[in-house]
């Protein structure tokens, strides 16, 4: 066991150095990856969660933690803009809690344009090397597109195409 710890930590050291000589080489300031802070639990599970987190995020005690939290988020990553957006959005947001927040706050849902997480999702986007560039528009496109699709994940399309059967034994019988 003890030795099976020392190799593990081998290759953590290695790994490590193989990092720094490739950050080197791209001549990019090594910036710590952000941690979460111990208040904030990810995915927000609830609506209840949604406000907290979002009275948390307007409190200015917390600027450094967002900080922190900007830079984790960043690290998710994504192939795209596109991609990363809808993978910090599923990191942030639960299934369920992504079905009662819309854009414009329709239909009794959560309106995101005016909530605090769309800055720091903004910030985010913006601060990972893909997506660096990407314009407000570009962002609130695919945001936009992300809680459409909501309903969709975790089986929701496929329940809606294959309703549920109706019992035969109990279905009234005509002559």
């Amino acid at each position: 066991m003890l030795t099976l710890m020392e190799n593990m930590k081998q290759q953590i050291n290695q790994l490590s150095m193989m990092m720094s000589t490739m950050m080197a080489r791209t001549n990019t300031a090594a910036e710590p990856i952000g941690e979460m802070p111990a208040e904030i639990s990810f995915p927000l599970a609830s609506l209840d969660e949604v406000e907290c987190f979002e009275d948390w995020l307007k409190n200015p005690a917390n600027t450094l933690k967002k900080q922190h939290m900007v830079a984790m988020l960043a690290s998710i990553g994504g192939r795209d803009t596109k991609h990363l957006i809808f993978k910090i959005l599923a990191h942030i947001f639960s299934d369920c809690v992504a079905k009662s927040i819309n854009w414009k706050g329709v239909n009794n849902k959560r309106k995101f344009s005016e909530m605090a997480t769309k800055a720091i999702l903004a910030r985010a986007v913006r601060k990972n090397r893909v997506s660096e560039k990407a314009t407000d528009t570009e962002i609130n496109q695919f945001t936009i597109r992300w809680f459409n699709l909501a309903c969709d994940r975790g089986g929701g399309r496929r329940a809606r195409m294959h309703p549920p059967e109706t019992d035969s034994t109990h279905a009234p019988i005509s002559n």
